[in-house]
């Protein structure tokens, strides 16, 4: 009987061949892109906020979206009740809002033009009537000792170093005597585990344009240092500020009872806060900081 050739599968044959050629060839060198740090300056800070601020897709970004309430329910623990309140560096104005809601009588301030136009464009929405400051330079344009209460929230971890020093001489600037200002800042966050990359560009960039990182006792130190007298300084976390703690008519008992609930709810896991008086609460600091410093001083 003839034997027949068999031939092997087209296919098979030229995936054969193919792979063949490809191990004959250099495999190419690839070249590592060089990666730079994005330069943050006044002109690319004021226009990182224009853009964030005009798309609703970045409202995420802002802070006071999702803690205004508690933030002002802290607030009242250190005697927030009646007077002239400023929100320095307000965003879209989230808190400004808040507060105006409660009856505030607030004032907003803003480095970015877009922000502010935002602030009030959401404040007439709501029939509310907003004094919305856009400034450009320090001093801003705003007489001394105009306000019993200074919020200024996620603000500090966004300054340039050579800005730090007149950002607190402003705020103390802007303070009445014996007014209270609350800073908050993320705490002690690791900065690096927040950075990007742009795959077009290559220039590494923290997400949400965070220049420094904040500890209790560097911010005591740095606002001690600009005339403040320092009432508290510890992370906290501000989930456990329940809105249900928001009452109409604040006085020693009321606020008692929301130490105790704050005691049970927060203390226990993070800090043990004790009551000295109705204006100085001192704390000993315990483990496992909250993820949120506040910083609440009075202007000596």
């Amino acid at each position: 009987m003839e034997e027949m050739e068999v031939s092997r599968p087209a296919a098979e044959f030229k995936y054969g061949e193919r792979e063949h050629r490809a191990s004959t060839k250099k495999a190419p060198v690839y070249v590592m892109p060089q990666l730079k740090d994005h330069v943050w300056n006044e002109e690319s800070i004021s226009a990182f906020w224009d853009d964030v601020s005009a798309d609703e897709r970045f409202s995420k970004l802002y802070f006071t979206q999702f803690y205004a309430k508690n933030l002002i329910l802290f607030a009242k623990l250190f005697g927030l009740s009646k007077g002239a309140v400023l929100d320095y560096g307000c965003g879209r104005g989230y808190l400004t809002i808040e507060l105006l809601r409660n009856g505030f009588d607030t004032t907003s301030l803003d480095f970015s033009p877009a922000s502010c136009q935002a602030t009030a464009e959401r404040a007439e929405r709501e029939n509310l009537r907003a004094v919305v400051i856009v400034a450009n330079k320090l001093p801003a344009p705003v007489p001394d000792n105009s306000y019993e209460f200074i919020f200024s929230i996620e603000t500090y971890e966004h300054l340039l170093p050579e800005w730090v020093s007149g950002y607190f001489t402003e705020l103390r600037r802007l303070l009445k005597p014996g007014g209270t200002l609350l800073i908050s800042a993320p705490n002690e966050e690791d900065l690096d585990s927040n950075m990007c990359l742009c795959p077009a560009c290559h220039t590494t960039f923290h997400r949400w344009g965070h220049l420094r990182t904040a500890s209790a006792k560097d911010l005591s130190e740095i606002a001690r240092s600009h005339g403040f007298d320092i009432i508290f300084c510890e992370g906290i976390d501000l989930d456990y500020l329940n809105a249900t703690f928001m009452r109409e008519s604040w006085n020693e008992s009321s606020l008692n009872d929301l130490k105790r609930s704050l005691y049970n709810k927060i203390i226990k896991k993070y800090c043990q806060l004790f009551t000295q008086s109705m204006t100085n609460v001192g704390r000993k600091l315990a483990y496992n900081p909250g993820r949120h410093l506040m910083l609440i001083a009075k202007k000596t």
